[in-house]
Protein backbone atom coordinates (compact mmCIF):
# COMPACT_ATOMS: atom_id res chain seq x y z
CA UNK A 1 0.00 0.00 0.00
CA UNK A 2 2.64 2.22 1.07
CA UNK A 3 4.73 1.89 -2.17
CA UNK A 4 1.62 1.95 -4.33
CA UNK A 5 1.13 5.45 -2.70
CA UNK A 6 4.75 6.46 -3.11
CA UNK A 7 4.96 5.29 -6.82
CA UNK A 8 1.35 7.61 -7.68
CA UNK A 9 3.09 10.97 -5.79
CA UNK A 10 6.51 10.35 -7.59
CA UNK A 11 4.28 9.77 -11.14
CA UNK A 12 2.48 13.28 -10.10
CA UNK A 13 5.74 15.08 -8.97
CA UNK A 14 7.64 13.24 -12.64
CA UNK A 15 4.19 15.15 -14.46
CA UNK A 16 4.49 18.05 -12.94
CA UNK A 17 7.87 18.65 -13.67
CA UNK A 18 7.74 17.82 -16.92
CA UNK A 19 4.72 20.00 -17.35
CA UNK A 20 6.86 23.02 -16.22
CA UNK A 21 9.82 22.06 -18.05
CA UNK A 22 7.17 22.13 -21.56
CA UNK A 23 5.62 25.39 -20.49
CA UNK A 24 9.20 27.03 -19.91
CA UNK A 25 10.42 25.61 -23.38
CA UNK A 26 7.30 27.14 -24.91
CA UNK A 27 7.80 30.15 -23.24
CA UNK A 28 11.46 30.24 -23.96
CA UNK A 29 10.64 29.74 -27.51
CA UNK A 30 7.77 32.13 -28.02
CA UNK A 31 10.03 35.14 -26.51
CA UNK A 32 12.90 34.76 -28.95
CA UNK A 33 10.38 34.84 -31.98
CA UNK A 34 9.98 31.38 -33.16
CA UNK A 35 6.35 31.04 -32.69
CA UNK A 36 6.15 34.47 -34.36
CA UNK A 37 3.73 32.35 -37.04
CA UNK A 38 -0.11 34.22 -37.11
CA UNK A 39 -1.68 30.82 -37.08
CA UNK A 40 0.42 29.28 -33.98
CA UNK A 41 -0.18 32.58 -32.33
CA UNK A 42 -3.97 31.81 -32.43
CA UNK A 43 -3.82 28.38 -31.28
CA UNK A 44 -1.33 28.78 -28.54
CA UNK A 45 -1.91 31.80 -27.02
CA UNK A 46 -5.81 31.37 -26.08
CA UNK A 47 -4.33 27.90 -25.50
CA UNK A 48 -2.14 29.14 -22.69
CA UNK A 49 -4.15 32.05 -21.30
CA UNK A 50 -6.90 29.45 -20.44
CA UNK A 51 -4.32 27.51 -18.23
CA UNK A 52 -2.94 30.12 -16.95
CA UNK A 53 -5.88 31.63 -15.45
CA UNK A 54 -6.85 28.01 -14.43
CA UNK A 55 -3.48 27.30 -12.61
CA UNK A 56 -4.16 30.88 -11.07
CA UNK A 57 -7.35 29.79 -10.11
CA UNK A 58 -6.15 26.40 -8.29
CA UNK A 59 -3.74 28.29 -6.86
CA UNK A 60 -5.62 30.93 -5.24
CA UNK A 61 -8.40 28.73 -3.83
CA UNK A 62 -5.93 26.00 -2.70
CA UNK A 63 -4.49 29.22 -0.49
CA UNK A 64 -7.58 30.63 0.62
CA UNK A 65 -8.96 26.61 1.85
CA UNK A 66 -5.61 26.51 3.89
CA UNK A 67 -5.68 30.08 5.38
CA UNK A 68 -9.47 29.19 6.19
CA UNK A 69 -8.43 26.03 7.61
CA UNK A 70 -5.30 26.81 9.95
CA UNK A 71 -7.94 29.59 10.70
CA UNK A 72 -10.12 27.32 11.93
CA UNK A 73 -7.82 25.65 13.69
CA UNK A 74 -5.89 28.52 15.50
CA UNK A 75 -2.41 27.42 13.72
CA UNK A 76 -2.25 31.23 11.88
Amino acid sequence: MKKAFQNSVLFLLAIIILGISVGMIVNGFQKEGFTSSPIINQVYNPIARKVRNYTNDKIESFTNTTRVFLKRFRLM
